[in-house]
This record gives structure tokens, sequence and C-alpha cells, in this order.
């Protein structure tokens, strides 16, 4: 079994990396930096820029500096940017200093950005929750990011780079979890929990029967039970071989039938509770809501538990 690091770190590594695959895009996100910091240190320049939003109806927003150590920061802050995009260009031309605004070659590649880290942005805010089970989207969820970026639609070439280097890098990274062979390993292996988890529970009645039979008083002595006891010992050999074929059979079947039972129930509706679930299966599946219960209350991120220590 392979243990994963924190989802949402991954794919910030993952678009921190492809954010350098090629110089346009470097170019790019250097200009933007710029524009940013120079309204970040300008209090002319943030009321100058406050004034035109208002003058044009426009929500007042904030530029947001981007901060290598914080996930989607680079997201956030080309996203305000293409947000204020008319604002700026006003309040720009109407400054007396000198600043190097974005050309219109830079807005659609900007905007081409944009679309191709919506996914991974969208992501993380998904799997950093901590009000509702995050361990069971994984999958489907990466499977998901593969498929929405090559539907993305691209005009320029960098943006085409940018693309196709972040598919590369979710699939060297994030590649794993939609692999078949490893769907039917973590079968087997849940069949295995299973089996344990019935074996110890079968173990333990079989000791409670032992233990109470024991305790049973001896029955009174005549002609008919004498002839019962005699006719068990003859079936002894019988009863043995039978015992141990039935508990065979149950210790190997009942937990693969288990979740096979499980594999073809209906999808669960996307919104409803897991947990919710399990509470209400809990006895038509005691094994599998057990181990439910283990696995379930994992976190994908490691995010709620950072929460704690700002």
């Amino acid at each position: 079994m392979y243990h994963h690091p924190c989802i949402a770190h991954t794919l910030n590594l993952t678009v921190s990396e492809v954010l350098k695959c090629s110089e346009e895009l470097i170019a790019l996100l250097k200009k933007c930096r710029s524009l940013v910091g120079h309204f970040k240190h300008s209090v002319h320049g943030t009321n100058k820029l406050k004034e035109v939003q208002q003058q044009l109806n426009m929500p007042v927003l904030k530029v947001i500096q981007d901060v290598p150590t914080r996930w989607n920061s680079c997201y956030i802050m080309l996203q305000r940017l293409f947000d204020i995009k008319d604002a700026l260009s006003v309040t720009v031309t109407n400054l007396s200093a000198t600043i190097a605004f974005l050309g219109s070659d830079d807005w659609i590649l900007l905007k081409e950005c944009l679309a191709i880290l919506k996914p991974a942005f969208d992501l993380t805010n998904i799997f950093s929750a901590e009000k509702y089970v995050t361990m069971s989207m994984i999958i489907p969820l990466i499977r998901g990011l593969q498929v929405t970026l090559k539907n993305v639609s691209v005009q320029t070439p960098t943006g085409e780079i940018l693309k196709v280097r972040l598919l590369e890098a979710v699939h060297r990274r994030l590649d794993s979890f939609g692999n078949p062979e490893n769907a039917n390993n973590t079968e087997k292996w849940v069949i295995n929990e299973v089996h344990a988890i019935y074996s110890k529970k079968q173990n333990e009645l079989q000791n409670e029967n032992g233990n109470s039979n024991l305790e049973e008083p001896a029955s009174n002595n005549n002609n008919n039970i004498d002839n019962l006891n005699t006719a068990d010992n003859l079936w002894s050999h019988f009863d043995q071989k039978a015992a141990e074929m039935n508990s065979h059979a149950s210790s190997s079947t009942i937990p693969t039938i288990t979740v096979k039972q499980y594999l073809q129930m209906p999808l669960l509706e996307r919104k409803n509770d897991p947990l919710q679930f399990w509470s209400t299966h809990q006895n038509t599946f005691p094994e599998l809501n057990e181990l439910a219960c283990k696995y379930l209350c994992v976190p994908s991120t490691s995010v709620p538990s950072e929460k704690s220590f700002f």
C-alpha cells in the first residue's frame, strides 16, 4: 500500500512546476507581479483605482499579491487582475507614474491561464474542506480534472504548452489514482480486512459459546441421555469435519460476497453524506461499516489541521 501525501499540496506543487514551463509565461507573471506591486505600495494609485471603480459602477476591489507559500495564490492574483481589467486600464492611463501595463496579447494569455488553472483551483478548495468526507472524492475528481483540462480550448502557443505540461504533471504525480490494477488491488485489500474482522468476531463468538457450555449444569442421567451421548460419539467425526468445512467456507467466502454485494449497490447521490449511509447500513455490512469509519474520517489534505495553527 502506497502512502500518498496531502492532495492539495501535490496539486500546488504541480501548478507551481508548470508555471515555469515557458519564457512567455514567466514574463507575463513578472508583469502581473510588477503591476500588483505598484498598487500595493502606492496609496495614490490605490485611491485612484477605487475612484475609477466607483465612477464605472463596478465593485471596489483591490489587487491581490501572490505568495509562493500560499496555495492557489497565483491564480487568485491573475483572476483579480482580470476582474478589474477595465478599471485598471483607465487608472493606469491617468497616473503620472510610468507603469508596465499588459498588452492585448498578455490579456489573451492571462485569460487562457485562468481557464487552464481553474480546475486545479476548484479541486484544491473541494479537497481542503473539513465539514464533509473528502477521501472518497479523490479518485473521481482527479480523473475529472484530467478530462476537464483536455477539453480546455486555447489559442496561443504558450497556452497550449501550459495545458500540455499541466496534464503531464498531473499524470506523473496523480495518475496512480485511476489505475485499474490499483482498483483491483484495493478490492483485494478490503476483502482481506473484512476477512480479518469477520474471523476475529467468529473467534470471539466461539470463545463465548465455549465458556457458556462449561457453565451449563450437568443433566440428569437416564437411559435416553445415555443413548444420545453414545450416538453423539458416533457422529463426532462427521460433526468435526462439517464444522471445519463450514468454518473454512464462511471465513473465505463471506467477506468476498459482502464486498461484491456492496459494489453492486447503486451509487450514492453525490450530495449525500457517506457517513450517514454507513450509519443506515451498519447492520447490513457490519465489517464494511467498521472499515468506512476507519478510513472515511481521514482528510484528503492537511489543510484542516494546519488551520488550527493559524
